[in-house]
């Protein structure tokens, strides 16, 4: 029984009954589709952004840059890269690149 995409949306919890041997191809689909809306997103230009609402899920903790960080605690960007390694709020993603968490950030100056 071969199922599609638009059966699989429609009732997600078909997955379960998939065969293996049909899975890889249907994960192609899946990557053909999402590159397909990711270029016409990007073909709808400056008009749509995407930016995740930390309120739209229970829990989220959004990661700041250094300006967005520097600006609520008060002080500058290079302030906030010579004191990271004491900051408990602070997240290393990759050498040189630092986030700051928006919750840790929020109780570290609560505690303050």
């Amino acid at each position: 029984m071969s199922t599609t995409l638009a059966a699989l949306a429609a009732d997600p919890e078909r997955v379960a009954d998939l065969d293996p041997a049909a899975l890889p191809g249907l994960i192609g689909e899946v990557e053909a589709l999402k590159a397909r809306l990711w270029a016409r997103l990007q073909a709808a230009g400056a008009a749509v952004t995407v930016s995740p609402d930390p309120k739209a899920t229970p829990g989220a903790d959004r990661l700041l840059t250094a300006t967005e960080a520097a600006e609520r605690l008060g002080v500058n960007a290079r302030w906030l890269y010579r004191k990271a390694d004491s900051l408990p709020f602070t997240r290393k993603l990759s050498q040189g690149t630092l986030r700051f968490s928006e919750r840790g950030l929020e109780r570290w100056q609560a505690s303050r």
